[in-house]
Formats: C-alpha cells, structure tokens, sequence
C-alpha cells in the first residue's frame, strides 16, 4: 500500500506541486484525507445502495448486520489511514510500533464488537425460528446464556490478540487463564450445576408456565416461571416455592399438563353394612351424570372395592377435559353424592367399638 502511494508522490514531484508534495508532512496529511474520504464513501455506499438491496429481501437479518457494521468499518479506515499516514514521517522506529499498536489495538476490539453484536442478532434469529415466539422460554433461557458465553469467548480472544500485539507471551497466561477457569468451575459448581439444570429444563420442554405439576417431595401447585438457575412453583395456597434447576433436574415430577389436559377425578366413600350395591352405583352415577364438566368418554364409573371393618368400601371415578378443574369437581361431586345418599336414606356409617365388661 505504501509502495503505490509513493509512486504516485514520485509522478507528482515533477509537477508544479513537486515542492509541496516533497515534504513529509504534506504526504501523511494527503494519505489520511484520501482515508477519510474513503471512510465517507463507504457511508455512502451502505446507506445508499446496500440498504436499499436489504430493504428488498423478506429477512430483517441484513438490514440489522448493515445497520451495526457501518460505523464501525468507517473508523476502520479512518485508523487505517492514520497509520499509513505514519509512514512518511519516518519516525523512529520505537515510536512507530507504539502508535501500529495503539491502533491495531483499537482495530482488534472494534472488530470484537462487531462480532459479538453480530452473534447476538443471529443467535436470537435462531431462537425466534425454533421456537416460533420471541416470548418463549428457551428464548429467554437459553439465548442470553448462549449470547454471554460467546461474548466471553470473543473478548478473551480478542484480549489475547492485543497482548500479542504488544509482543506479550500469552502462552503462560493461558496456563494461569487455565488453571483459573479450573479454579472458578469448582467454586461455583453448585451454580454451574443450577444453569446446565435449567438448560436442560428448557431444552427438554418437560415443565412450561402453567403447567400443574406435582414432585415427588410433595409440592403442587402451578408452575410459575422457569428460569435458568431456579423455577417458581406458586402452591396453591398462593405461595411461591423455589426449586434450584440442579435439584429439579434430577426431581421426578408429575405434570398434569405435559401430554393431554383430560384428567381423572377419585372420590372415595362408604356406605353402611346391608344396604343394595346396585342402588349405591345408581344413585352416585345419576349424581355425577349431572356435573357439567364430565365426559362420556372414558365412561364415569361406581365400583364397589372391599367389605371394610365399619363400612361397604365404593369408588367414583369419572373424567374431565381439564385438570385445572379437578379440585372444583371434587368438591362438588363430593357434597352431591353426600346429598343424595342421604335423601335416599342410604346410611353413612361413622367408625364405632363395641365394648363387651365382663362381670366378676
């Protein structure tokens, strides 16, 4: 590049200007203007032309890329510039290494920048693609850890390239970044444990917002938020529980929700000793024929199970489309059986002992 500068200083010099153009300081100002023209040029270029071959494809991914490139590549030139601009100075030679590296330095983390912004509006493209929904959980899980842990990544290198630059051995500062890295991993393996947890939660799609869930420690409730290190589990009692993603991964949990929103709803209860099976199923299956949530299909059901101590043992069983609604028709198939086993005269028993005192 400099060679072809200094041609045409040398075409120029037996010109009117050779005077001028002779001297080193007009050379460098010259170099550098040429630059900065160049720099407005390549403004011109994406503002006027590039952009409006973006605006024609359907993506929206180039006209974000364009949009962040552009400055970026305009003061690229512009330290390009004064850089070459450097050279017919003829500074010496400690002096100029100061300044090559000074801008190559600025032009390393520049290009960092770009690159991590670029990352990041393709990552996210490609989780809004995945999952269909800017909103879903995996795009607010998994894409800003995947967006922090390739920003590291590209300031690290980023970093490692200007030490070189400045003629700094990186390769011990990479065993002490290794041994580091070691060092960290085990102080927060609790923590790491928690985020690989909850990306596997999220990647697996097993729990979402919403779904009722029950772990095999005995919470249930409603879940609440899925995060990458925790998940809220609101109770129904409306408190909110907190599960670390480490401890859930390795959780059995019954969703209600995962496949199929159709449940079942059990309801036990006893009749007394000598009343008529057939009358029992009768009277409870007319009974839960009148819930409006119950489905023909499976088909409810009255079975009559065991001859317990103090009473005839029976089951209802019947099913509904949502789960979210199981309580409710427990409650009020519970106090509608209850009412119409009393109106039929069908006895309840309650527990009761026969005492037998001998006499002495």
């Amino acid at each position: 590049m400099m060679n072809f500068f200094q041609n045409i200083f040398e075409g120029l010099k037996s010109s009117s200007l050779g005077f001028i153009l002779g001297k080193s300081w007009v050379q460098a100002l010259l170099i550098f203007l040429i630059f900065l023209l160049l720099s407005k040029l390549v403004v011109l270029i994406f503002n006027k032309i590039l952009k409006r071959l973006t605006e024609k494809t359907k993506t929206k991914l180039d006209d974000q890329i364009i949009q962040i490139s552009k400055k970026p590549l305009q003061v690229i030139f512009i330290l390009i510039g004064a850089l070459l601009a450097l050279l017919p100075l003829k500074l010496a030679e400690s002096s100029f290494q100061i300044f090559k590296n000074i801008i190559v330095s600025i032009i390393i983390y520049l290009a960092c920048v770009f690159t991590v912004k670029t990352t990041h509006i393709l990552v996210a493209d490609f989780s809004e693609k995945l999952t269909g929904r800017k909103d879903s959980t995996f795009g607010k899980g998994v894409v800003p850890l995947m967006d922090k842990l390739v920003g590291v990544l590209i300031a690290i290198i980023g970093f490692l390239l200007i030490l070189s630059q400045w003629g700094v051995h990186i390769g011990p500062f990479l065993a002490t970044l290794g041994i580091a890295g070691i060092a960290i991993a085990l102080a927060l393996r609790e923590s790491l444990a928690n985020i690989f947890g909850g990306v596997s939660v999220i990647l697996d799609k097993n729990l979402k917002v919403g779904d009722k869930v029950k772990l095999d420690t005995g919470e249930f409730g409603i879940i609440h938020d899925v995060g990458l290190r925790s998940t809220k589990l609101r109770t129904f009692d409306n408190e909110i529980i907190i599960i670390p993603n480490g401890q859930l991964s390795n959780t059995r949990i019954k969703n209600y929700g995962l496949l199929d929103p159709k449940i079942r709803v059990v309801i036990n209860f006893g009749v007394a000793y000598g009343t008529e099976v057939s009358k029992v199923q009768k009277v409870v299956l007319d009974v839960i024929k009148t819930i409006d949530k119950t489905l023909d299909d499976p088909k409810p059901s009255v079975e009559f199970l065991e001859m317990a101590d103090f009473f005839l043992k029976f089951v209802a069983k019947f099913w509904i489309a949502n789960y979210n609604d199981q309580y409710g028709c427990m409650l009020e198939a519970t106090r509608k059986i209850y009412d119409a086993l009393n109106k039929e005269k069908i006895t309840i028993p309650f527990p009761t002992r026969t005492i037998h005192m001998a006499k002495e």
